[in-house]
């Protein structure tokens, strides 16, 4: 999932404020909302489940196969789609797929992050002697695309940054396998960790890319074992 703000809502770059203005007034009716679930069950196998949901002036956005969610781009060939509502004014829909083996570590690899369209959740690995340490995270990349400036965020004025605020909602959940070191989750509850963002706080996570989700686990070496049995999350 590319979650580059230039592709989750339709407009690209918008630098100037009165432009800005005049491309929030026109979306001011819709909101979209965005549920991304990731478990990890270990390096070699994880589940990705994703509910969007557009209203009014976004719905139009589910039928555009160049957009990151829509369920016609073919990012999601091979996932699994189920449309929960589809409505002049409202639409949802779940998309999910599970990685194994080798697809997970292609998907989890960092280095498809450096292409033109992130694609979301990577994980690093450091072997560490008597343990392996795996840092998994969005890579900064995926929320670097702002439509603010400096400037434009300290015209705008409190309602407007309300208005922003409430035209996306972002919901992003890690199940996470070993034992954790660190993360910069908002809420934790075991292994389990979660953020939440608005448009508003979105773009902030942009500017201040330790605000982006990331969790730092570990998991001992257990010798006379190979592959991802001894890694797996019980």
């Amino acid at each position: 999932m590319d979650m580059n703000l230039r592709n989750l809502l339709p407009f690209k770059r918008v630098t100037p404020l009165v432009s800005l203005l005049t491309v929030l007034t026109g979306l001011a009716c819709g909101t979209v909302a965005i549920d991304y679930s990731a478990d990890l069950r270990s390096p070699d196998e994880v589940t990705i489940v994703m509910e969007v949901s557009l209203t009014d002036a976004f719905v139009e956005m589910a039928a555009d196969a160049e957009n990151s969610f829509s369920p016609n781009n073919p990012s999601f060939r091979d996932w699994k789609t189920e449309i929960l509502e589809d409505e002049s004014d409202k639409y949802t829909v779940r998309l999910s797929n599970t990685f194994k083996g080798q697809d997970a570590a292609d998907m989890l690899n960092p280095e498809r992050a450096k292409g033109e369209d992130p694609l979301g959740l990577v994980m690093h690995e450091v072997d560490k002697g008597t343990y392996i340490e795996y840092r998994i995270e969005f890579p900064p990349e995926s929320f670097t695309d702002t439509t603010l400036s400096d400037d434009d965020s300290g015209e705008l004025g409190e309602a407007m940054q309300a208005a922003m605020a409430g035209m996306l909602r972002m919901d992003i959940t890690l199940k996470v396998f070993g034992e954790i070191v660190e993360t910069n989750a908002e809420q934790t509850v075991e292994n389990e960790f979660t953020w939440h963002y608005n448009l508003v706080e979105f773009i902030e996570a942009g500017e201040n890319h330790s605000l982006v989700p990331y969790v730092v686990t570990r998991v001992n070496k257990s010798s006379g074992s190979s592959g991802s049995c001894n890694r797996l999350r019980n």
